[in-house]
């Protein structure tokens, strides 16, 4: 062996003692776990205003038919009402009258169960239990949040890049508006003015983080001013003087429908799709009975962990939502060329 072969070895060996002993300094700052994947709060908790009741509530009714509580609110004369059973096969129900129901479900997570050398190794697993547990919980509400949206958008039509001649399809990205080479202001003043028509005014828009980052090409006279928190549990600021609430769970998608909530791709490209809200007050609620409830047993040496909550969602005028599907990329050949 020469002098320069041995000279690599040696270089090539001290490499790797400098990386085990950062892997053992790295595993030991972390406590053994490391997180995988960031975790958000409920999107649709962020869109409606959230009420905690209780059976007391005066606004709270005990059905006589079932063993089960509902909220009961009045709404306009000319609003389209709708409510939903907070569960993950939920199914919207259409209300016409004067006033609209909400009958809280019941969300729960899966049962977790640790052994308990597991729970002595790991120092930090019953916070990733906890934690994983309420991302669950939120992800079934957003799931059944965004499924009602959609509902009410099939009935307003109130969309734009989709085919409205017929029953709106969800599953058809043909006719998306195209923005693969920047994002249009006239597209999104187009979006507001489909609500404004409606004599009501928007103040929100939600998006995935992925459609968001595609303003932040665009100037700031244009867009409007951009600046906000780069990461506090999701990536917010404003567009066109209105908040963003922009989420991570990009790939969300309906188990009923298999209709993707946010973002999609195959092999003509990658897709967004852009809702535009009113305020809270004249679009709906979420109730939730009580907090949310946590149960935890020990049977012999194994724990075992479950979250739950009864929560339910009603839109009291569901006018005040549209959509926009947008392209963000196409081809990857035509990107190539």
């Amino acid at each position: 062996m020469d002098y320069m072969e041995k000279e690599a070895n040696a270089q090539m060996q001290k490499l790797l003692n400098d990386h085990s002993a950062f892997q053992e300094k790295f595993a030991a700052s972390t406590d053994t776990y490391l997180k995988t994947k960031i975790r958000e709060e409920s999107i649709v908790e962020k869109i409606l205003d959230v009420k905690t009741v209780d059976e007391n509530h005066p606004q709270v009714q005990k059905d006589i038919n079932s063993d089960t509580l509902y909220y009961l609110e009045e709404i306009e004369q000319d609003a389209l009402a709708m409510e939903v059973a907070m569960r993950a096969d939920a199914q919207p129900r259409w209300v016409d009258g004067k006033r609209y129901q909400i009958r809280p479900g019941k969300i729960e997570s899966e049962e977790v169960k640790k052994n308990k050398m597991e729970l002595r190794v790991a120092d930090n697993i019953i916070k990733f239990i906890k934690e994983n547990n309420v991302d669950a919980v939120n992800r079934v509400q957003d799931t059944v949040g965004m499924r009602t949206f959609r509902a009410a958008l099939g009935i307003t039509k109130t969309v734009l890049g989709m085919d409205k001649a017929g029953p709106l399809d969800f599953t058809d990205y043909t006719d998306s508006i195209d923005w693969t080479t920047g994002a249009r202001k006239i597209d999104m003043v187009n979006l507001m003015n489909s609500i404004v028509r409606k004599e009501l005014v928007p103040i929100r828009w939600l998006m995935s983080s992925s459609a968001y980052n595609v303003f932040s090409a665009m100037d700031s006279s244009e867009i409007g001013d951009m600046a906000g928190p780069i990461f506090k549990e999701r990536f917010e600021g404003d567009i066109l003087k209105m908040p963003a609430v922009t989420t991570i769970k990009s790939g969300l998608i309906d188990p009923l429908t298999g209709h993707n909530l946010f973002d999609y791709e195959d092999e003509t490209g990658v897709y967004s799709d852009i809702y535009l809200f009113v305020d809270t007050d004249y679009l709906g609620r979420i109730i939730k009975i009580d907090d949310d409830q946590l149960w935890s047993e020990w049977k012999k040496e194994v724990f075992f962990w479950q979250t739950w909550r009864y929560s339910g969602l009603g839109l009291g005028d569901f006018r005040g939502i549209s959509m926009m599907r947008v392209q963000l990329e196409g081809e990857r050949g035509q990107q190539e060329a």
